[in-house]
């Protein structure tokens, strides 16, 4: 009953909202579930929707999220922040999602607040969004964040190093390409080919072809392969029998690349690792060779907007849908 009430509140359209927002304040959480995706992208919804971030039922705070996010007001971003620390997976990566998606003047700041603390499932969080939006005071934290014994905290601060333009972000990445950690040299090999080609960037990933784990081989050959390295061709070839199927694939797709020819193979499971991050596709757009690389490093991927795309191009950020990130922030943990 309650799901057919919802219905023909919604063929009402504009008129149902005021009785829709009243429901929202005055609903228990089943109710809320039902209503919130029929809350309309109107400013004045928004303190309504944000007091359901604060519902006992997780389902409830991720919609109010997602609802916030489709509403496009960035004045939900600080209340979007506090549910970073949410006890459920599921409403930390909607506010992630939210956030990126609307982005605010305020954005900046918090996130580096969010990013020195000493909660690290917040630092995580942080770490995110300042990788999306490639922040270039976000610089110290994420070299900071390279130096941490949490895999989870390297791993996020790798994926935004590509994109700030500092000598040092590029030191940082052929420094992790050489941890003793093999997903963070995984990590590293896969953020290395989003930046530009030159000798010890080459190198780094020539050294990768040979490392003892098939993921390093795998994002070493693709990364070979986005940068175009022709010298690294037979290289690459030679690949094509590595035992390890990751590899082998990768070896097909990047040997594709670097001929100038279609990507005549993909790995098992489209390379996806079993351990996380393996399907993370950014899209960017904007100026600067930073954020020309971001846009090579998607590959077609999907540009995320809701009618933000245009102040995200301006600002040189990585542009992502929501529902990327949200799949990132899964394989991430």
């Amino acid at each position: 009953m309650a799901r057919a009430a919802a219905g023909a509140l919604s063929e009402l359209g504009a008129d149902a909202d005021t009785q829709i927002l009243q429901a929202l304040r005055e609903g228990d959480s089943l109710r809320r579930r039902v209503l919130l995706p029929l809350v309309g992208r109107r400013s004045a919804a928004v303190p309504d929707v944000m007091s359901c971030l604060e519902d006992r039922d997780a389902a409830v705070r991720a919609l109010a999220a997602d609802t916030l996010s489709r509403i496009g007001s960035p004045a939900a971003v600080p209340a979007l922040f506090e549910r970073l620390v949410d006890e459920d997976l599921r409403v930390v990566q909607a506010a992630v999602g939210a956030i990126q998606s609307l982005g605010s003047d305020t954005t900046e700041k918090l996130a580096l607040q969010a990013a020195r603390s000493p909660d690290a499932r917040l630092r995580r969080a942080a770490l995110r969004i300042i990788s999306y939006f490639g922040y270039s005071k976000g610089l110290e934290v994420l070299l900071q964040a390279m130096r941490d014994p949490d895999e989870r905290l390297r791993d996020a601060a790798i994926y935004g190093l590509p994109f700030i333009e500092d000598p040092r972000a590029v030191d940082a990445l052929l420094t992790a390409a050489s941890h003793e950690s093999e997903r963070t040299r995984a990590a590293a090999m896969r953020a290395l080919g989003q930046t530009e080609k030159e000798a010890r960037i080459t190198s780094a990933l020539l050294r990768g072809l040979n490392d003892r784990d098939p993921w390093v081989r795998y994002y070493a050959c693709q990364a070979l392969g986005k940068l175009n390295e022709e010298a690294a061709a037979d290289a690459i070839v030679a690949l094509a029998d590595d035992a390890a199927g990751g590899a082998r694939g990768g070896g097909g797709r990047a040997g594709a690349h670097a001929h100038g020819e279609r990507d005549v193979g993909a790995p098992a499971r489209g390379g996806q690792r079993g351990r996380g991050c393996a399907a993370r596709r950014p899209a960017g757009a904007g100026r600067g060779p930073a954020a020309g690389r971001a846009a090579r490093a998607a590959g077609g991927g999907e540009v995320g907007g809701r009618g933000h795309t245009a102040r995200r191009a301006v600002r040189g950020g990585r542009i992502r849908g929501a529902g990327d990130a949200a799949r990132a922030a899964a394989c991430r943990g």
